[in-house]
């Protein structure tokens, strides 16, 4: 039996976005980003999707950018996955988008930034690009595998820096320093 539940799943988005805030703070005082701020959920409501995203980066000149965290295992029992995750439908029908889905096709998300738990590494996707390869390459579907008990939907695979699919950078912190990762 299950253990995971919505709960423990959100638990574990927190810690990705801590991780996340941690890089925007360090962007923001090296000059790379304006500003950051982190948005509530339920400011998106009204638009019918389910709190995508999570921050609302502000550039130079006034122009702003969506970012949501999604946080991954990125391995396990000591062994990386080769691949990264993200869902594409909420529901057993195929029939609901997921949130970042729907959010892209809003204009408010702009990229998506997984947190790898296993080599902490954040790997940065711009969301159009992500969708439009999932559109025009129909690619393989399969169920979460993590246990959740409250996972309906179906996910498909990624490299972690498949450029096709929208990588865009990767972040690691070492020494209290962010660097790029080639």
């Amino acid at each position: 039996m299950s253990n995971k539940s919505f709960w423990t799943s959100l638990s574990s988005g927190d810690k990705g976005e801590a991780y996340c805030m941690d890089l925007f703070n360090y962007m923001k005082s090296s000059g790379h980003l304006r500003d950051w701020t982190k948005v509530p959920h339920f400011v998106y409501q009204h638009l019918k999707i389910d709190g995508e995203n999570d921050f609302v980066w502000e550039l130079s000149r006034g122009i702003t950018k969506g970012v949501e965290a999604k946080d991954l295992a990125g391995g396990k029992d000591g062994r990386a996955y080769s691949t990264g995750v993200i869902e594409v439908w909420k529901d057993d029908d195929k029939k609901i988008r997921a949130g970042w889905w729907k959010a892209t096709e809003l204009g408010i998300l702009d990229y998506l930034f997984f947190v790898n738990e296993f080599d902490k590494t954040i790997y940065v996707f711009k969301t159009r690009e992500l969708k439009s390869w999932i559109e025009n390459n129909n690619p393989y579907l399969t169920r979460c595998d993590d246990g959740n008990k409250n996972d309906k939907g179906w996910i498909t695979k990624f490299g972690w820096k498949d450029k096709d699919k929208g990588f865009f950078k990767a972040f690691k912190k070492e020494n209290d320093t962010w660097t790029n990762v080639k």
